[in-house]
């Protein structure tokens, strides 16, 4: 199976992706809350982003250099944008939002963060067994 994640990372993106989607609204449903459209774009963000990233590595040239560069400025532009994202969501919404609310949404924004980060190295770093 991991070797399957291996082989298309995007369809392995859009899987998790659709793990997370699911976990949000189970927990919405078992906690009786409402999930916020926030939760969503935080998914949308996450799976985008590593899309387009696989996409330029696997068109760009296979030498290290060039690969450890492309994956060093996603890996930057990744972070910067994530902390652009979260400084928005609250200017926009600091009139609307209690501090536990922010706290929060910077949790789970900050969870999906890890979460994408590490299943993304983990099945694309791993030696393969053959």
């Amino acid at each position: 199976m991991k070797s399957q994640l291996k082989k298309h990372p995007i369809i392995s993106n859009l899987l998790l992706s659709c793990l997370i989607v699911v976990g949000v609204l189970l927990s919405s449903k078992l906690f009786k809350m409402e999930a916020s459209n926030e939760k969503y774009f935080s998914v949308v963000f996450f799976f985008s982003f590593y899309t387009v990233k696989q996409l330029v590595l696997s068109s760009y040239d296979r030498r290290p250099q060039v690969f450890v560069s492309v994956f060093g400025l996603f890996s930057f532009a990744k972070l910067a944008l994530s902390v652009f994202l979260i400084i928005a969501y609250y200017l926009s919404n600091r009139s609307s939002l209690n501090n536990s609310e922010m706290i929060s949404f910077v949790i789970y924004f900050s969870s999906i963060y890890f979460i994408f980060l590490l299943f993304n190295l983990v099945t694309g770093f791993t030696k393969s067994e053959k």
